[in-house]
């Protein structure tokens, strides 16, 4: 299950929303956190350091109005489920921009918050069989990112670091492991090295460096510079 984000300036029905999924997710077991925002401008900086999916739900009004540039900007498949005072009030925001995964109704009951949940983890179930996510695990909580926004994985002391323009991750993993769960366009360059073939701009054949977008650099081994050109070229030219 995604991170939740909640957010309504009124904060006694914001901290009743965010006190049932608290509840129903640490009774469902899943791995998230949540988080409850009255004031619309933490919420807008919080969402901006995020770059994993997201479920936002937000109050009709000024958090939606403000918020859903930020909330797709960062990633088009986050979910937004709407808190609303009425069914009207979800209607003027049906629109493709908005694109609810979910209503709220004021007074929110728990059940409805539990059908919410239990729907977005059912799509995001199937979002990851018929999608290119990579999912990974930090202490007990798991991640999920679209492999396409991701730059690359570099080896460092025991763990791994994912790299996207947005966020750095640490993790535990082997680079086997993480190659047999990552599509064609990714490339061992070298010992502690994965890289994205679409997000490479540049390659020093002769000082063995990769450039990729966001000013990252990988190493790239002797033994691979025949198959990386020919990977490249292949994927370049996709």
């Amino acid at each position: 299950m995604t991170d939740v984000i909640v957010c309504d300036p009124d904060q006694k029905n914001m901290g009743l929303i965010k006190k049932d999924c608290f509840d129903y997710c640490f009774e469902k077991n899943f791995d998230m956190e949540v988080y409850g925002f009255s004031n619309v401008e933490q919420a807008g900086g919080f969402i901006q350091e995020r770059d994993v999916k997201m479920t936002c739900m937000l109050a009709c009004g000024t958090p939606v109005d403000l918020l859903i540039n930020e909330v797709r900007g960062k990633n088009q498949g986050n979910y937004v489920v709407l808190i609303a005072e009425n069914l009207a009030e979800i209607v003027s925001y049906m629109t493709p921009a908005v694109r609810p995964a979910g209503c709220l109704i004021k007074p929110v009951k728990k059940q409805d918050v539990c059908s919410v949940i239990d729907a977005i983890e059912q799509d995001l179930q199937q979002d990851n069989q018929e999608t290119d996510i990579f999912q990974f695990k930090i202490r007990s909580k798991e991640y999920y990112i679209e492999c396409s926004r991701i730059l690359m994985f570099e080896a460092v002391s025991k763990k791994v670091v994912l790299y996207t323009a947005a966020q750095e991750y640490e993790f535990y993993d082997s680079f086997n492991h993480i190659l047999e769960n990552l599509p064609d366009y990714f490339m061992r360059s070298h010992k502690s090295y994965i890289v994205n073939l679409r997000k490479i701009q540049q390659v020093d054949y002769k000082n063995m460096e990769i450039f990729l977008e966001e000013n990252l650099i990988a190493d790239m081994s002797r033994t691979v510079k025949a198959d990386m050109a020919e990977k490249l070229s292949i994927c370049k030219g996709a």
